[in-house]
């Protein structure tokens, strides 16, 4: 398995359309303040974890929901993330915009989060972008870190970006956990979840 610095990886604080459970993908919404409040949580372990922050490097999806939460969760420390196109969410094409009652009815596969068959849909969204396009994307983006390296981003690329780092196979990709408001740290191939 290939070695990589150690990660940590924060996903946005809520928006107003993970509220109202609509796909953003390319498009964006404002975090709600409860976003507000995940962002500086993150930002209060982060602070926590990490004791010299110049052996860091930072880098933030450049889609403003990732933007912000970077900059609330590093409001404590001086930094700002560089920003970083291969962080960009994956596209969902023309789900975006869309409700995810309305996506159901398109594709069943996706009522069953965290399955399989919910991750194969997901990118199979019309005119989307496809997992192997994705996977290339992020493992570029992984290959080119030199040292431990905060992460601001998306669900699904957290979620695809942590399983290549661990070794995981898309299958096992599957079965990870997501959330926001949380950081999830990735070391010597592991993860710990980090919440308080």
């Amino acid at each position: 398995m290939t070695r990589y610095p150690d990660l940590y990886v924060l996903r946005h604080g809520e928006t107003q359309w993970n509220r109202e459970g609509i796909f953003q993908g390319v498009h964006d919404s404002p975090l709600t303040t409860m976003g507000r409040e995940q962002a500086a949580h993150q930002g209060k372990i982060l602070d926590r974890v990490i004791s010299d922050w110049s052996t860091v490097d930072i880098y933030s999806s450049p889609q403003g929901r990732a933007k912000t939460t970077a900059e609330i969760a590093l409001a404590g420390v001086n930094r700002t993330a560089d920003l970083h196109a291969a962080l960009r969410e994956v596209d969902t094409g023309d789900w975006a915009g869309l409700h995810i009652s309305d996506i159901i009815d398109a594709d069943f596969r996706m009522a069953k989060p965290y399955t399989v068959e919910w991750l194969s849909a997901y990118f199979s969204s019309p005119n989307g972008e496809g997992y192997e396009v994705f996977k290339t994307r992020l493992l570029e983006f992984l290959r080119s870190l030199q040292k431990p390296t905060v992460i601001v981003t998306h669900g699904m690329v957290g979620f695809v970006l942590r399983g290549l780092y661990l070794g995981l196979t898309f299958e096992q990709m599957a079965g990870q956990v997501g959330g926001q408001g949380v950081v999830f740290h990735l070391s010597d191939g592991r993860e710990i979840v980090l919440k308080d």
